[in-house]
């Protein structure tokens, strides 16, 4: 491979990933890593727009990069165990949270307003 076809291939490849950055939520959103699905006929809390957007939620806690990060992860942060986090009925994997406008979280989703719930 000679310098021009290395810098051609280079610069493609940093196109590309540039590119498809902004999309890579989809990934796992769409490759079945809920342990169940979103509640139909509901409001589903979307990280791109409206509120969850603005409160910086994830659907997976791993995924998030916003303010306190190093709070959450010490403290092993995710919806389940936030105080806004209100499932239906007691053992499903999504619920209202009042900080996203009461659309339905994931119980592994997080967002920069998490509140430990009393006794978790």
């Amino acid at each position: 491979m000679d310098r021009r076809e290395f810098v051609k291939n280079t610069a493609i490849f940093v196109m590309f990933t540039w590119i498809l950055n902004p999309f890579k939520w989809l990934g796992a959103a769409f490759a079945a890593n809920f342990k169940s699905p979103p509640p139909a006929g509901k409001t589903i809390a979307d990280p791109t727009k409206g509120q969850s957007k603005n409160m910086k939620y994830v659907n997976f806690s791993a995924e998030y990069a916003g303010p306190k990060k190093d709070v959450f992860v010490k403290a092993k942060a995710n919806c389940l165990n936030c105080n806004y986090f209100k499932p239906d009925k007691a053992g499903d994997a999504w619920g209202k949270c009042a900080m996203i406008a009461n659309a339905y979280a994931y119980q592994d989703g997080l967002c920069q307003m998490w509140m430990k719930k009393p006794g978790a």
